[in-house]
């Protein structure tokens, strides 16, 4: 292959390398070629036309090999239908290297070329689903700096770890972006995001993907895609489709500035409706109603109680009663159960330090509490966080005592 590390190694081997892409032209056949790495795309009416057009051009591709001095990759070179049903099980093309030395050259169902993985079809389903996989062992290698309690702050280790897998999820997202119109792309994704959100964030593992999305005010990684591949398209004139969120009329009428501002625009709507109708994360809903606050709130950085609090999921009573994990859902102050909104706005046991006005908490007339005020300024948002945190010590205090009063007692 091409040389590596070397300044002019790359110019020389192009120079090289364009004398075989220009005999590999011809009828039937389209080259792709970048740096070092060859596709050939073959056409025929029946796979015998095919596997005739594929040995031709093998042919030359040997030949050159051998002029130039370098070896054509065993093991990297493959067949893949990419339309048609023929069946290719167990079978080979064979191609003639030199007289009387033939070669062949398998079938396979997927391969990877230029870091995407292609199945038969021209489908991206296993590139997606690989995703998971790859993001979960990048994850595990960076959590040494990543620690809960110690290490980098929020927004340093949000911009590492988005700015660290980002980039790998999204790659040529241009070309396979249209797999996230099936429910099962976009679950691939959502998994892969899950694990990079909640190295960064100090909630339970059963906090939900959206929630989590909306605590770190990231776009979710499947419109994150969507937003890149019409950003791309706009850019080079490309034609738009049904699922792009910029229409082929807009892109003829508009500058290239204004639809990326329009696609930004059109993919954080599509998230503001996603959270509006889920089902899932409606605790902290009742807090951040609009999904960009924490993107750009430079002071929201909720330690592990007020997380609590904000998911409705952790230590209280209640949560872990309802997932089997405590014998009872009541309060030590008696109250029949201990979650999130009893502790933040009932429980007497911090009623001498309690402000629900300084905390931006409202009473409806119907005796429920509106908490969209929490965050509307970093005073309130201070203050609750004050409160949580001074009511969560309070508590183990309180937990510890009762326990070693059982133990002396027991």
């Amino acid at each position: 292959g091409c040389p590596q590390g070397s300044i002019g190694g790359p110019i020389l081997w192009n120079l090289s390398m364009n004398g075989m892409l220009i005999e590999l032209a011809g009828s039937g056949v389209s080259v792709c070629a970048f740096a070092d790495d060859v596709a050939i795309l073959a056409e025929g009416n029946t796979r015998k036309e095919v596997e005739r057009v594929i040995n031709e051009k093998m042919e030359i591709v040997y030949k050159w090999g051998e002029k130039m001095g370098v070896s054509v990759s065993e093991e990297k070179t493959v067949c893949m239908l990419l339309k048609g049903k023929y069946v290719t099980s167990n079978r080979a093309v064979r191609v003639s290297k030199t007289i009387n030395v033939y070669k062949r050259i398998k079938y396979v169902s997927c391969f990877r070329y230029l870091g995407v993985n292609v199945t038969e079809g021209m489908g991206f389903g296993e590139h997606v689903r690989g995703m998971k996989v790859k993001v979960a062992k990048g994850v595990q290698k960076l959590k040494r700096v990543l620690r809960r309690d110690w290490g980098l702050r929020r927004a340093a280790s949000h911009l590492v770890l988005r700015g660290t897998f980002l980039p790998q999820v999204s790659y040529c997202a241009s070309a396979w972006y249209e797999v996230l119109k099936y429910e099962y792309g976009r679950n691939a994704l959502s998994a892969a995001v899950r694990y990079v959100m909640y190295a960064c964030l100090n909630v339970c593992r059963t906090v939900s993907t959206e929630a989590m999305q909306v605590l770190t005010g990231w776009l979710p990684w499947d419109l994150e895609c969507l937003k890149r591949a019409n950003v791309y398209k706009v850019r080079k004139g490309l034609s738009m489709n049904e699922m792009d969120v910029v229409k082929n009329e807009e892109v003829e009428s508009s500058s290239v500035i204004k639809l990326e501002r329009l696609v930004d625009e059109r993919v954080y709507e599509i998230w503001q409706e996603r959270w509006v109708v889920s089902m899932k994360g409606r605790v902290t809903a009742r807090f951040i109603k609009d999904v960009k606050y924490a993107g750009r709130s430079r002071s929201f950085e909720p330690d592990r109680w007020v997380v609590n609090i904000l998911t409705g999921h952790g230590t209280l009573n209640a949560f872990l009663h309802k997932r089997g994990l405590s014998e009872s859902a009541s309060c030590m102050c008696g109250d029949v159960s201990e979650d999130w909104e009893h502790v933040l706005c009932r429980c007497s046991m911090y009623e001498s330090f309690r402000n629900l006005d300084e905390m931006g908490v409202t009473v409806c007339v119907n005796g429920e509490y509106e908490f969209t005020g929490v965050l509307s300024s970093n005073v309130t948002y201070g203050k609750m966080c004050e409160f949580i945190n001074r009511a969560y010590e309070m508590r183990e205090s309180v937990r510890r005592r009762l326990n070693l009063e059982l133990d002396v007692n027991g």
